[in-house]
């Protein structure tokens, strides 16, 4: 009290340092060589004597004081004890070690003995288990509560206390019973008077002292009473880790190292109960302090390494900083309790805080590695909850570090319309920027803004045009009329290969796109079917998007587009054709495109060309896209609706190979599968892919059933002889089974050789086209035209201008000659579009009956190889669906072994 310090807290901290009263050393500053209260500290509270007896360590003037026992704490007495336990002791950690350090370099220059820098540096093993148990206790009885709250009672003034504190006896009982007993024992021994129990107790610690005195049978009774509140404190080894176990013998004299005393504290501290800030607080020290040995998560004790969702929860700190993102690099992809990466969880945390400081966490999760594409539970990434919750800034660094925003963009695009609608501030035209780089890298975000700038939906049953596949009315603005229709109102066709009038229209290329309009399509209905298939195997920007319209009148001052008109409306994909970059006479042009073709996007287009089958495969069909970055080029098939061809149909009473691409004659066809290709369709379950597949489709053909209702125009459009058009979507017997059947000889190839050709996998799946094209890629001296020339050009009606291909085969006969085995009665069609026959309905019915003899087929193989009974003997009866679920909760160790 003489030097001003509040004996409360002298209370507290003999408590938690074990320590003992010396009066040779009770001064700091006393400037002579003894040791000073600090050096008798962290000991045991108990120790065990040789005798088998307990003696007593901590020897405290304030503990056996009735008036300081007596006293009630107050705000100011508490101090920090309302922080986290394990923050604070970490923190202590850490200015031991700068002091470690600083009295290393003072050793160095020869100011400080090795000796006392030892004496700073080692800890007896279990004090910080002690520490941290005491310190606990002591936070819970003196705030109230486990939070990080301050207390609610008792101010430094003493006024507008709610409730009144408890006594510093009442915290010593409640925080360390058995040394509060030993202590009151001891008191009681020596009639009340805390100095002469002092002096004994410093008597008998010291050498020659009595160790039968005073600190024997009173502490041994005091311990028996409080059962196992010290004794696994008191554990020589406990639960230290390997490198702190030390033998019996050695357990006396054993010091732990700080670095050790770091990890025991840190294993008696469970993560997932601290608070956020905590955390950040205690992820400062060990950076700081600590980095060298515990500088990433991974260094940390198991409780913390296991603890995926360590960085979610720094995150949600005010103080949180990058460094505490790139600590945890390693688990910034590992799922939270939302499913998210730990971007998810720092966009949907973000609001209210302050931007800069919201950059720097995003800045240092890029670094860390984060998944800017990863999708949560709900299949929203991280951009979409940035665009949902409106923070522009977010989106807008989301937007520079890559992110694209995955398949499910409602939110992104409902955020341009809040856009629109605020005032134009610099964030509010960054954020328009953002949502443009965006939109150049997600063909779903650029197909949506495209179509509602340039084809507006409207109200006005006036102004209506046409009526899409979603049953929305939409009109023709004098814009777009002027880019669709020349001034003497005939169609403005840009088509330059193909029979059907195609019309584009764009306000700017390089914001949103363009888009096409096909004046009626051969078999929408199947183009849809390549792009969904694409989509669904390798992601929404594998294919661009399109969707069939019905025109419902004239457009006003035009010809040619009457009532009744199907139109395909296509998003445009930038670049040349391959027949434009075949037909390139610098031959330094040519190759720069045709050797700078994404390998990804070659090895989609190949496999997809593998699985659709396409009859009129030929180079115009083909784009190269340039990419944003890298001087690459995206190959991207734009004209799909020729596929589905079986590779043999019987002609004339011969059979003839109907399939035709010029993808099989690239030089790529040699080359190794793409890495990424290769792990997404092994990533897909074959039948759940299909039925997804068929599903989709059979939404689009219920549309297009909406849309021509009448019997008569279905047939009229399909009887066309000049421009057939077949609606709907079309399957042919046993469709759904074959594609299944390739994607599993595809995965199974992939599985057996991860390195193997695109070749390769043509001769797996389709041995007889491998025979073909073998032949056209043996000639090395040509390109891909020219061996598409040659090798296909004869099967082709004629040479079209600029040295194209056309197809000999119409809608109608594509639906007939056995190349999707129909007849081409327009009867059928109709039944087709009402859902009656080889449409996806059937397709899926079929499909059910496939997965179900297939997973029978399955299950059979794998309870004849385990030697298991007992499983339904009608399983292959049941839907495939319900045939997942048995085996999903069926437990294979219960079942009988034979």
């Amino acid at each position: 009290e003489a030097r001003g310090i509040d004996p409360r807290q002298s209370a507290i901290a003999a408590l938690l340092m074990c320590a003992r009263d010396d009066e040779t050393g009770g001064d700091a500053g006393a400037g002579d060589d003894s040791v000073s209260t600090g050096g008798m500290a962290f000991e045991r509270p108990f120790t065990k004597l040789p005798n088998g007896r307990h003696a007593v360590n901590v020897v405290s003037t304030a503990l056996f004081s009735p008036s300081v026992r007596g006293m009630r704490f107050d705000r100011a007495s508490i101090g920090r004890l309302h922080l986290h336990p394990g923050a604070l002791l970490l923190r202590w950690l850490g200015r031991i070690a700068q002091f470690s350090r600083e009295t290393h370099r003072l050793r160095k220059v020869g100011l400080l003995s090795r000796h006392t820098v030892e004496q700073c540096m080692w800890f007896t093993p279990g004090t910080l288990r002690y520490m941290l148990a005491t310190l606990a206790r002591l936070r819970h009885h003196l705030v109230g509560s486990d939070s990080d709250d301050e207390p609610a009672g008792g101010t430094g003034d003493g006024g507008g206390a709610a409730q009144a504190l408890p006594t510093v006896d009442e915290v010593f009982a409640a925080a360390v019973p058995a040394l509060a007993q030993y202590y009151d024992a001891v008191l009681a021994r020596h009639g009340g008077s805390g100095e002469l129990a002092v002096d004994a107790l410093l008597t008998a610690r010291r050498p020659g002292g009595d160790d039968n005195g005073d600190t024997s049978d009173d502490a041994t009774a005091a311990l028996a009473e409080a059962g196992m509140l010290l004794e696994d404190i008191q554990s020589d080894t406990g639960d230290a880790p390997e490198h702190e176990q030390v033998s019996a013998a050695e357990a006396t004299s054993f010091r732990g190292s700080l670095d050790d005393a770091v990890w025991e504290l840190l294993s008696a501290i469970h993560p997932e109960d601290c608070a956020p800030r905590d955390i950040a607080a205690m992820l400062d020290v060990l950076c700081v302090a600590f980095g060298d040995r515990y500088g990433t998560q991974d260094n940390l004790p198991p409780t913390w390494q296991t603890y995926g969702a360590l960085v979610h929860r720094v995150l949600e700190a005010p103080n949180a900083t990058k460094p505490h993102v790139l600590f945890c690099a390693s688990h910034v992809n590992d799922p939270g309790t939302a499913g998210g990466t730990a971007l998810h969880h720092l966009v949907q945390h973000a609001a209210g805080r302050e931007p800069r400081a919201i950059w720097k966490l995003i800045e240092g999760l890029v670094a860390a590695g984060v998944d800017v594409h990863a999708v949560d539970a709900s299949g929203l990434t991280a951009l979409c909850h940035a665009a949902s919750l409106q923070l522009h800034q977010v989106f807008v660094q989301l937007a520079r570090a890559g992110a694209m925003g995955g398949e499910h963009t409602w939110a992104i695009m409902e955020y341009r319309n809040v856009l629109l609608q605020l005032p134009e501030t610099n964030i509010t035209k960054a954020a328009q920027r953002a949502l443009v780089t965006v939109a150049s890298r997600n063909r779903k975000v650029a197909w949506f803004f495209s179509w509602s700038m340039l084809l507006p939906s409207t109200n006005k049953k006036e102004e209506c045009i046409f009526q899409t596949e979603s049953f929305s009315s939409c009109k023709v603005q004098n814009v777009v009329r002027n880019m669709l229709f020349k001034p003497d109102g005939s169609f403005n066709t840009v088509n330059t290969f193909g029979r059907r009038l195609v019309g584009k229209v764009g306000l700017d290329a390089k914001t949103y796109g363009n888009l096409y309009l096909k004046v009626r399509p051969e078999l929408p209905g199947v183009e849809s079917a390549v792009r969904e298939l694409a989509r669904l195997l390798f992601g929404v920007n594998s294919m661009p998007y399109v969707e069939l319209v019905r025109w419902s009148r004239n457009v006003p001052g035009t010809k040619g587009l009457g009532p009744g008109t199907p139109v395909l409306i296509s998003q445009g994909v930038s670049g040349l054709t391959l027949q434009e970059v075949v037909q390139e006479k610098d031959e330094a042009k040519k190759g720069a495109i045709l050797n700078n073709l994404d390998a990804r996007s070659v090895s989609e287009a190949i496999i997809l060309a593998i699985l659709t089958m396409p009859e009129d495969g030929k180079p115009d069909n083909y784009m190269c896209e340039p990419m944003e970055t890298g001087g690459k080029y995206r190959l991207i098939g734009i004209d799909n609706d020729h596929a589905f061809a079986p590779p043999v149909a019987t002609d004339k009473g011969h059979k003839e190979l109907k399939v035709k691409c010029c993808l099989f004659c690239l030089d790529q066809m040699g080359h190794t599968v793409n890495a990424e290709v290769r792990e997404a369709l092994l990533g897909k379950d074959a039948i759940a892919l299909v039925r997804d597949w068929v599903s989709r489709l059979k939404k689009r053909h219920n549309s297009h059933a909406q849309l021509f209702r009448e019997e008569e125009e279905v047939a009229r459009l399909l009887r066309d002889k000049k421009e057939p058009c077949a609606l709907g979507v079309p399957f042919r017997d046993g469709a759904v089974t074959r594609l299944c059947d390739k994607i599993v000889r595809m995965q199974n190839l992939l599985n057996r050789d991860p390195h193997c050709t695109h070749l390769a996998m043509l001769k797996e799946v389709e041995p007889m086209l491998y025979m073909r094209y073998r032949i056209a890629l043996r000639k090395k001296d040509m390109d891909v035209g020219a061996r598409f020339r040659d090798i296909d050009g004869q099967f082709f009606s004629r040479a079209m201008a600029g040295a194209g291909f056309e197809s000999m085969f119409n809608s109608r006969q594509m639906l007939g000659m056995n190349l999707l085995g129909m007849k081409t009665d327009a009867g059928v069609v109709v039944k087709m579009l009402k859902g009656e026959r080889h449409g996806p309905a059937q397709a899926l019915e079929e499909l059910e009956k496939f997965a179900s003899q297939w997973k029978q087929a399955q299950l059979t193989e794998f309870m004849n190889q385990q030697g298991l009974s007992s499983l339904p003997p009608d399983l292959h009866l049941l839907p495939a669906s319900q045939i997942e679920d048995i085996l999903r909760n069926t437990d294979f160790m219960d079942i009988p072994i034979t």
